[in-house]
């Protein structure tokens, strides 16, 4: 009798978890629609004049939508920081790849980053940790060499996507999710053996061919050492799929390379620059995207994208990490800040918002679409079809966004 009373106990408390993590996937489907549409009004979205190189995602690296708007400061952010430390631990460094949760990217290897930020996208930390795991048991994991510990991806590319799907059908979204998983690895698989072609073309011409413009090399070859030139050469021999070259790339240079790839966005490629390069960048989940906003530190009709742009650009590269952490422990579990507030839970209720003051000093806790003035609906019927192919551009984008939602950087019991 007692064992059985522990255990509906224990089931109790797992149900709670997996509803906290429902709610923070819904919470991103609330903010973050599939029809794309805008939370402020046309005029306050859109920029008075459209910048140069642009990405798919109507992103300038390097360049705030909101070049006239002052927030945050350095000074802001280091009080956040502070306030937040005293009820939440800074999130701590940990490259250590494990096998049963598919967490944040925080791992060697930057395909297996990037494969780990995909799979944990739009569900809770308990279902893609089984999918994970599913996918561990099937394919097995790479026990030696460069990429030990990693998934063996090829396996993955090689076999059918009926069989991934239903490897990580547990995990949510499996058919987009195994679709784009099969379309980035076969991609990767090809960009690993023309880059190996290049680089033994290279090595046989001369120092001066080498230098020209007719050798034609891959991005970042000319940055990499001999060292890393031989890796890739045998890891492509090998079939052992790798980005690893990456890191040879600018930030800009691997955000642009990353967000070309099926399913990633920019939340997910902000990831892996953040936590597999060790580099600043400010990945914006839903609650950072959420609490930027109540703070003051982007206008109110800021979408996502556009947080990212602007908070990356205004905050020091030396707190995005402590900041993105913070914000997303705070935006789950404060009682006032997250998306869906808690009810019957005295363990949260007890907490004092540290940054309550901040957040009422800006206006108080404004949902996105507060921000800017709505128009109002008029017929609905032909205006559907006269942006039809806007609409369905716009759903398309949104979609593949919408799979690097969810901040992984998984439950602190993780």
């Amino acid at each position: 009798m007692r064992r059985s009373t522990r255990s509906k106990r224990s089931a109790k408390l797992e149900a709670e978890d997996e509803v906290d993590e429902l709610d923070d996937a819904i919470g991103e489907l609330v903010e973050n629609p599939p029809s794309g549409r805008s939370t402020g009004s046309a005029a306050e979205s859109k920029p008075k004049t459209a910048p140069k190189n642009k990405n798919k995602y109507n992103l300038t690296p390097g360049q705030t939508p909101f070049p006239d708007y002052p927030h945050p400061t350095r000074e802001e952010c280091q009080n956040v920081i502070d306030l937040l430390s005293t009820v939440h631990e800074k999130p701590e460094r940990t490259m250590l790849p494990s096998v049963t949760v598919p967490g944040c990217g925080e791992v060697p290897a930057v395909l297996d980053s990037l494969m780990r930020t995909m799979l944990s996208a739009a569900t809770t930390t308990a279902n893609s940790s089984r999918a994970f795991q599913n996918i561990v048991e099937k394919y097995g994991l790479l026990t030696e060499g460069i990429g030990k510990g990693s998934v063996d991806w090829d396996k993955v590319r090689l076999g059918t996507q009926q069989e991934l799907f239903k490897a990580i059908q547990c995990g949510g979204l499996a058919q987009n999710k195994s679709k784009n998983i099969k379309a980035v690895l076969d991609m990767v698989h090809e960009e690993n053996q023309e880059r190996r072609e290049a680089i033994l073309a290279a090595k046989k011409e001369t120092p001066k061919e080498t230098a020209g413009e007719s050798s034609h090399l891959p991005p970042g070859v000319k940055r990499e050492t001999s060292q890393e030139l031989s890796d890739e050469i045998y890891t492509a021999d090998a079939n052992v799929l790798s980005l690893n070259y990456l890191h040879a790339l600018s930030t800009d240079e691997a955000m642009s390379k990353l967000t070309s790839y099926p399913g990633v966005g920019v939340k997910t490629a902000s990831c892996v620059i953040l936590f597999n390069f060790g580099r600043g960048s400010f990945a914006v989940d839903t609650h950072v995207w959420r609490l930027c906003r109540w703070l003051g530190w982007v206008p109110g009709y800021a979408t996502r994208n556009q947080t990212y742009s602007h908070c990356d650009v205004r905050i020091p590269d030396e707190m995005k990490y402590d900041l993105h952490g913070l914000f997303w422990k705070h935006g789950k579990y404060c009682p006032k800040c997250r998306m869906i507030p808690v009810k019957d839970r005295p363990q949260h209720e007890q907490m004092v918002c540290p940054i309550d003051d901040l957040i009422k000093a800006n206006g108080g806790r404004k949902q996105p679409e507060e921000g800017g003035k709505r128009k109002k609906k008029t017929s609905a019927k032909p205006r559907a079809t006269q942006n039809s192919s806007k609409g369905k551009k716009r759903k398309a984008e949104s979609s593949e966004e919408e799979e690097s939602e969810l901040s992984d950087l998984g439950d602190e019991s993780d």
